[in-house]
């Protein structure tokens, strides 16, 4: 069945990642995408004492980052990781506004603190299905070993999990909230070849695997 899974998917695979990729990054044209949004706010969000402080330059933290701490931050010998992070919203001052006026009704003063980077993370990284995307696969990888299985119908784990494995699941006897996540990628198979492909240069071969779900999740998942 999944090899004949391969060969179908082989001649499908190109049409339903374009057709992922329209689903997943619909909304506003702009140079910043959901993805970057998502995981520079992240970067952020996980390194807030580096940034309020300029990169350690500034003698205390306020709770607050400006533009200048990114500029000190992307001048400095930190992670290329938090260096592009800093960059990537001086790059794109659109963004920069609309992240640290995002709980002040729009307006601008130029400074950014904590819940403006988690409400922008939320609301502007990944479009309207993030949190469902987030919500589906996390489910998934709490119970990988009843998707692996199609609901305990196979005889043994291989660590994949395809279509056929959801149908099992998702018409099967498991607790509601498992057979919702198998719905919710049957039918989004958008989503699902995104998924798919995450790791692979989105190439698909119809099988996904654990670093799948977990990339999928922190590229394609809010909340």
């Amino acid at each position: 069945m999944r090899q004949a899974l391969r060969a179908t998917v082989a001649t499908i695979g190109t049409v339903a990642t374009v057709a992922a990729t329209l689903v997943l990054t619909a909304g506003p044209a702009s140079a910043a995408s959901c993805w970057e949004n998502r995981t520079h706010t992240s970067t952020i969000l996980h390194n807030m004492y580096l940034y309020d402080t300029g990169a350690y330059t500034r003698p205390v933290a306020d709770g607050l980052i400006d533009r200048e701490d990114l500029h000190r931050v992307q001048n400095s010998n930190a992670p290329n990781e938090v260096r592009d992070a800093a960059t990537y919203f001086i790059n794109n001052p659109g963004e920069f506004a609309r992240l640290e006026s995002i709980n002040n009704g729009g307006r601008q003063d130029g400074l950014l603190n904590q819940s403006d980077l988690e409400a922008f993370r939320n609301q502007h990284g990944c479009g309207e299905n993030c949190t469902a995307n987030r919500t589906y696969t996390e489910r998934i990888l709490h119970n990988e070993y009843l998707f692996d299985t199609g609901s305990f119908t196979r005889p043994s784990a291989d660590g994949l999990i395809d279509l056929e494995d959801l149908r099992r699941v998702r018409d099967g006897s498991s607790p509601i909230e498992l057979r919702d996540a198998a719905r919710y990628f049957l039918n989004n198979t958008g989503a699902w070849f995104t998924m798919d492909g995450v790791n692979n240069g989105g190439r698909t071969d119809g099988l996904v695997n654990h670093a799948d779900l977990v990339a999928f999740g922190d590229r394609y998942g809010c909340g």
